[in-house]
C-alpha cells in the first residue's frame, strides 16, 4: 500500500468503477440500499504483502480490522490532494493488530512509528 502513488489514480478509480458495475449486474448490487465497503489493510501480514483491496457488501467489520483499515476513498482523496500516502497510514494510529516478529521488525524500521503493546481492547472475556 505504500508503493501506491498519483500513477495508480486512475487504475484505483477504474477498479471502483468496475467492480460495482460487475456487482450491480451479477448480483443485483443496489447502492441506494446496499453498503459496499473497498478498504485495505495497513499493516498487513508477512504472507500477504501484496497488495490486496478487500470489497465488503452489507457486512460489519470487527473493530480491529476497522482500526486498521484504508477505504480505497481515502486512497483516492489523498493521491488527488497530494499523493503521499504515508501521510495517510500515519493518521490511522492507533493500530491494534497481532504483531509477528517479521510485522514488528518491518515496523520498526519504519521512521515516524512509535511502537508499544496493550491489551486488547475489544477482547470478549
Amino acid at each position: 500500500m505504500m508503493d501506491l502513488t498519483i500513477k495508480d489514480l486512475d487504475l484505483l478509480k477504474e477498479i471502483r468503477v468496475k467492480t460495482i458495475k460487475y456487482l450491480e449486474e451479477t448480483y443485483n448490487l443496489n447502492l441506494k440500499k446496499d453498503r459496499i465497503e473497498f478498504f485495505f489493510h495497513f499493516p498487513y501480514a508477512e504472507a500477504t504483502t501484496t497488495l490486496h483491496l478487500h470489497i465488503r457488501i452489507n457486512q460489519e467489520i470487527h473493530p480491529l480490522e476497522r482500526a486498521r483499515s484504508i477505504s480505497l476513498d481515502e486512497v483516492i482523496a489523498t493521491l488527488e490532494k497530494d499523493g503521499k500516502i504515508i501521510d495517510l497510514i500515519m493518521l490511522k494510529n492507533p493500530y491494534y493488530i497481532p504483531f509477528s516478529q517479521s510485522v514488528w521488525d518491518m515496523l520498526n524500521e519504519r521512521e515516524g512509528i512509535s511502537i508499544k503493546t496493550t491489551s486488547n481492547p475489544y477482547k470478549v472475556n
